[in-house]
């Protein structure tokens, strides 16, 4: 194997809406972008500069390495993100609200002269972009996320016990775009603000719930919105 190729989670995620504002508009969505996609990583102990990341203005495509963070990603780092975004968009107008597309799939990769090639990585891309997952937001407006996870991700995470989700959070769709036809599943969270019950706990194994780590996060965030650091001490 190619020492450049390998095998990781990819991460892909995009604004919903992005085009409709103007310059300033999605400049100040861009920096909310980051500073959310980040502050959810660190509160579940991701470790971003280990990510090789791919941006595209209006959202970014990651591969994250093979070092058994799928449930994390899926779960912890989901639930994290959710919370955020409906702190970042508390009391702001439901035009400017900022909300987001996320897919989940796992396959081999490697960097490229203009960013990262493989399978997986037009696999998440169609994914991400489906008819299915926009959507699925759309019909739910009061939702600050939509998540897509493919049939694997699905299987060896949600499926087999490794997350705190029910069920029936996730429903199965089958996602037609272009080339790619494939079963994925979708999951909505409700609308969740600083200390919402679907918050719920931090880590599956008993860890402090997630509602303090974010609080930690939030207590870094100066009056105008801007980030000046991160705490996830517990």
């Amino acid at each position: 194997m190619n020492r450049l190729n390998r095998r990781g989670l990819l991460l892909g995620a995009d604004v919903a809406g992005y085009g409709k504002g103007d310059s300033s508009r999605q400049f100040a969505v861009q920096g909310a972008f980051l500073q959310l996609v980040s502050g959810a990583a660190a509160c579940a102990r991701l470790d971003r500069d280990t990510w090789l990341r791919q941006p595209s203005g209006d959202g970014e495509l990651a591969v994250i390495p093979d070092d058994g963070s799928e449930p994390q990603v899926v779960d912890d780092f989901v639930r994290h993100l959710n919370v955020l975004l409906g702190r970042h968009n508390e009391g702001t107008d439901p035009s400017f609200r900022l909300r987001l597309r996320v897919a989940v799939h796992f396959g081999m990769t490697s960097p490229a002269a203009n960013g990262i090639a493989g399978k997986a990585v037009v696999e998440v891309s169609r994914m991400l972009d489906s008819a299915v997952l926009h959507e699925a937001l759309q019909t739910t407006p009061d939702a600050n996320l939509a998540l897509m996870v493919s049939q694997r991700v699905y299987e060896d995470t949600v499926e087999y016990g490794l997350t705190t989700y029910a069920g029936d959070d996730f429903r199965q769709v089958t996602v037609r775009h272009k080339e790619f036809e494939q079963s994925a599943w979708i999951h909505v969270p409700r609308a969740a603000v600083e200390g919402s019950a679907d918050a719920g706990p931090a880590d599956p194994r008993g860890a402090a719930p997630r509602q303090v780590v974010v609080n930690q996060f939030w207590e870094t965030v100066q009056a105008d919105g801007s980030v000046i650091g991160i705490s996830n001490n517990r």
